[in-house]
């Protein structure tokens, strides 16, 4: 259908969004604006997973469904409003969300601040990144190894099936939630593999407008919110994500939304609703969201329940949908994962003897942080940063210098501000006096410290700042507490820009660069025809097909064709070709007489496995059937054959 199409298609979803945002009366440009996107992802969603789960998910229906739905949420949005006034607010909001950028350099200008740098950072970081995306094929390991599978089968097989594979975990992109993966699909089903990283890029402007939200209900100080919110995306966790297909920045949108809604200040009924939708967001997201969504929403009904006592139905009400949706959106993923496996996070085995719960997956994901001394970890976050790792999963560096040297420092100063505050409050309650007018501010600042902690302990990986997005905020906001208060005037500004100093220098460490591509390697593709940057694998990574695989595949397997993989190929989803028109069929092992068959009943034209695999002995045995064209991973021993012409008889 073309970039027209997907361009028209979602600026129409911006706009019913807007107009979901407009109605829900936020006083707070930024948390409108906010709003707005997370509204945005679930107006792309819903259409998705409708089509998906009826097996009906084509671009041409999707651009029907996808319209029609963001049409009827832009007059739904209108009702009981003039439409001409309503229409006009709407292009308002999407208005302030492209002056942005504008605007928060010209609130640190007017300062003269050094927290300009953020935004100058932020923006070329963004810039940099998407441009990447365009230029060069996406190669991250987590990313073509499961979550573009995901994407790949539900394009080929127009839905959510039980997808056969291998029994490794490549069987995430079968029991994995699929909110993030079905944003990426909304950007290239309409096109080609072109945009599938662009994601990240687009949500990482609701992920520092988040950080805002929260920074700027704690500090006093405008720009020292701006200075965090653009200090959080350049950790190293969150900005080696960019030109990357992994999720976790999208789900720390999703989580920091979360703890702003269900904690807002003055909290309305329509503020509940807001607080479900984005529960529901993120339970369909990522497995861990199983331990923080619970937590959340209970946060979320105490919260409600203190704003609202005059109003015990439009509670009720309110509470009742709010777990239907949120269940509504989980049951996509976990429910279907029990009726099929009877583990609802498969491929995870879950084993807690305590509960009698025993969840059987392929294996558990390593051991966990938790079981490890804090100190351990804190020594291996602390430590002096070793270059040649800096890739979308860093393990060990992801929270940069600013975390374990100025962050958790003056964060532990916030927390002892805000208790001693909350202490001097509650003795006034005692005596009966009147509490001050912070109490409400650091109540709900003390509530999202010991979430905070909450979750630290919780954590199934505390080293990896990936994971753990949100946790860095959390410090974040303790400091923006100290900021204005005697003797700390002006300090959250000046630990803001410093923290943006200190990640900035991760940054320029990085090996390999951020988006894993140098300059002089981003300007000879930019010299390349697309055709030519599509088959030419970035340098420093090398998980990917290697160029001469990536050129057959596109010559070789149009429409239709069939690669039959086995048990031994470690990325399939680099196997379709730019546009997700060819097939992958899994074969099992078996002897080499069974799998040939199976290859001739399935017409394959290419046969992809590692030695011994059954696909690769099967193909192997008959050279005068199949012959090899190259490596299908350049850091794998995975082998492409391609079926031989069948030679034409000779003539009599």
């Amino acid at each position: 259908m073309g970039f027209a199409a997907l361009a028209a298609l979602t600026l129409l979803a911006f706009a019913a969004a807007a107009g979901v945002a407009v109605r829900l009366a936020y006083g707070s440009r930024a948390e409108r604006m906010l709003a707005t996107f997370l509204c945005w992802n679930l107006t792309v969603l819903l259409p998705i997973h409708a089509l998906g789960l009826t097996h009906a998910l084509t671009a041409r229906n999707l651009a029907i469904a996808s319209a029609a739905f963001s049409l009827c949420v832009l007059v739904a949005s209108s009702a009981r409003t003039p439409r001409g006034a309503h229409l006009r607010a709407v292009g308002a909001t999407l208005g302030d969300l492209a002056l942005l950028p504008r605007d928060a350099l010209a609130e640190c200008l007017r300062r003269r601040s050094l927290v300009l740098v953020g935004p100058v950072l932020v923006l070329g970081l963004l810039a940099w990144t998407a441009w990447l995306t365009w230029l060069a094929p996406h190669a991250s390991w987590d990313g073509i190894w499961y979550h573009d599978t995901g994407v790949g089968y539900a394009i080929q097989e127009h839905g959510y099936g039980y997808w056969s594979m291998q029994s490794t975990f490549v069987q995430q992109a079968n029991g994995y939630p699929r909110n993030c993966e079905m944003t990426n699909l909304w950007f290239v089903i309409f096109t080609d593999r072109r945009l599938l990283e662009l994601p990240n890029s687009i949500v990482a402007v609701p992920f520092v407008l988040a950080t805002y939200v929260l920074a700027r209900r704690f500090s006093s100080d405008r720009v020292a919110a701006i200075g965090w919110a653009c200090a959080i995306l350049l950790m190293p966790g969150s900005a080696l994500e960019l030109r990357s297909t992994y999720v976790d920045l999208h789900v720390a949108v999703f989580h920091l939304a979360a703890m702003h809604f269900v904690t807002r200040p003055g909290m309305r009924i329509r503020d509940g609703w807001m607080a479900a939708l984005t529960l529901a967001l993120l339970v369909g997201s990522k497995g861990t969201a199983l331990v923080w969504t619970p937590v959340l929403a209970l946060l979320a009904v105490a919260w409600l329940a203190a704003h609202t006592r005059r109003r015990a139905r439009a509670f009720a009400l309110t509470v009742a949908g709010s777990v239907v949706v949120i269940c509504a959106m989980a049951s996509l993923t976990y429910l279907r994962n029990w009726l099929h496996w009877h583990n609802p996070v498969w491929p995870v085995t879950v084993r807690i003897d305590k509960l009698h719960i025993h969840w059987p997956g392929l294996g558990d994901m390593g051991a966990l942080d938790r079981d490890r001394p804090l100190k351990v970890i804190l020594g291996e976050i602390a430590a002096v940063p070793t270059p040649g790792h800096d890739f979308a999963d860093s393990r060990q560096f992801g929270y940069g210098l600013a975390v374990p040297f100025l962050l958790l420092p003056l964060a532990g100063l916030g927390l002892a501000s805000a208790l001693v505050a909350f202490g001097r409050d509650a003795a006034r309650r005692l005596l009966r006096a009147a509490p001050s007018p912070d109490l409400p501010k650091v109540t709900a600042l003390l509530v999202l410290a010991l979430y905070t902690f909450f979750c630290m302990k919780a954590s199934p990986e505390l080293r990896e700042a990936r994971y753990n997005l949100h946790l860095p905020v959390g410090l974040m906001l303790l400091v923006a507490w100290l900021d204005g208060r005697r003797p700390a005037a002006g300090l959250g500004a000046a630990a803001a820009a410093a923290s943006i100093v200190l990640f900035g220098i991760n940054l320029w460490w990085a090996d390999p660069p951020v988006g894993e591509i140098g300059w002089d390697e981003a300007k000879a593709y930019a010299a390349m025809s697309p055709e030519a940057r599509a088959t030419t694998p970035p340098k420093k990574n090398g998980w990917t097909l290697p160029h001469a695989t990536m050129v057959a595949r596109e010559r070789e397997l149009g429409p239709g064709a069939v690669v039959a993989y086995g048990e031994g190929t470690t990325f399939p989803s680099v196997l379709w070709n730019e546009r997700y028109s060819n097939r992958l069929v899994y074969v099992p092992d078996g002897p080499p007489a069974t799998v040939l068959a199976r290859l001739d009943e399935l017409g394959a034209r290419w046969a992809v496995d590692r030695a011994p695999g059954g696909v690769f002995a099967a193909a192997q045995s008959r050279p005068d059937l199949w012959e090899p064209i190259g490596l299908a991973s350049a850091g794998y021993p995975t082998t492409a054959f391609r079926r031989k012409p069948v030679a034409a008889p000779a003539a009599r």
